[in-house]
């Protein structure tokens, strides 16, 4: 906001002050460049028995003196400097690159010298699990997105993407181990695969990016092999199979969400593939439907090791709670 300073001048020119004082004329140039200057009105004044004095100052000569004229440019820096102070308000908010200087002295040598290191002011993030942590299985549901044989089985077309980050995570059996605990406990198992019709119409012809890839290597087709849940988690009588996924998240195109209002699920515990894609996804939105997300490191593979780290450290503690496979079953025995 441009702050309003009333001038007080002479009445019988538009101009502002006269030329009897240059320095008045050259301070109205200024005031014209910087700020927005209203004219005092001189009828009301004409009402204001307080003033009579001031007002036939006005009317004989301009009243802007230089002591006047130091205030107003005092007041012009410091509301600017207010101003720019109030800008970096949001950035303390949400975070924001700042810089310090530290000075090192060196044995050898009487000097100093200056290096300047970056910081960088951090969100809220779930980084590790409360100790005390409670999940209730009966308000629980385990969602598992996408084990599929194009991902997890030997002849799968993604599974030498994926095969690496399994091996390391050991994807496949920490997903088992939590599947069968939290079904003997009582949790929903909620299996989430992705297919398409034959000839992929559900994607357009001008996709880019995954979706692209997806038609074109004709990935997932309903009915055959690559689409099926591999033997390892298939479901069993009590387990839900979640139906419409045609897209990356695992709400957007689903009955998903009806299924855990219909069962009463308050959290999830997520887990499958891709890690930053399909799972980070789903990962969001049940975050913004208000479910308690609790995301399963140990249960997820990514393209690469180094895609799946980033997710870890960079987005999954803004919208869940990070969690090994071990500590999610330690908070359902818990409660």
């Amino acid at each position: 906001m441009v702050p309003t300073i009333f001038c007080f001048y002479d009445t019988d020119t538009d101009d502002g002050p006269t030329k009897k004082n240059s320095f008045s004329v050259v301070f109205w140039r200024y005031l014209q460049m910087h700020v927005r200057v209203s004219r005092l009105s001189l009828l009301s004044l004409q009402h204001n028995t307080l003033v009579p004095r001031i007002h036939s100052l006005i009317l004989k000569k301009p009243f802007v003196t230089e002591t006047m004229i130091s205030v107003f440019i005092s007041i012009v820096l410091m509301t600017n400097l207010w101003t720019r102070a109030c800008s970096f308000v949001p950035n303390a908010i949400y975070g924001s690159w700042s810089t310090s200087t530290t000075t090192s002295s060196s044995s050898s040598s009487s000097s100093s010298s200056s290096t300047t290191t970056l910081r960088k002011n951090r969100l809220n993030m779930s980084n590790t699990m409360n100790s005390s942590l409670k999940i209730d299985p009966n308000e629980t549901a385990v969602v598992l997105i996408e084990y599929q044989n194009e991902f997890t089985t030997p002849g799968g077309a993604l599974y030498d993407a994926v095969k690496d980050c399994m091996m390391a995570t050991g994807t496949l059996s920490n997903s088992r181990r939590i599947m069968d605990s939290a079904r003997a406990m009582g949790a929903k198992i909620i299996h989430v695969p992705i297919a398409f019709e034959k000839g992929h119409f559900e994607i357009s012809k001008d996709a880019y990016g995954i979706l692209s890839g997806i038609k074109e290597g004709e990935l997932f087709k309903a009915g055959e092999w690559g689409s099926q849940i591999c033997d390892l988690m298939k479901p069993v009588d009590g387990d839900i199979i979640c139906k419409g996924k045609t897209g990356l998240c695992g709400f957007q195109s689903t009955n998903l969400d009806f299924i855990l209002r219909q069962n009463n699920i308050r959290n999830i515990l997520l887990g499958g593939f891709l890690t930053n894609c399909c799972v980070e996804s789903t990962m969001r939105s049940a975050y913004e439907k208000g479910y308690k997300v609790f995301t399963l490191k140990d249960c997820c593979a990514a393209t690469s090791i180094d895609g799946q780290n980033a997710a870890f450290e960079h987005t999954f503690g803004m919208f869940s709670i990070p969690l090994i496979s071990d500590e999610a079953i330690a908070a359902l025995r818990e409660s």
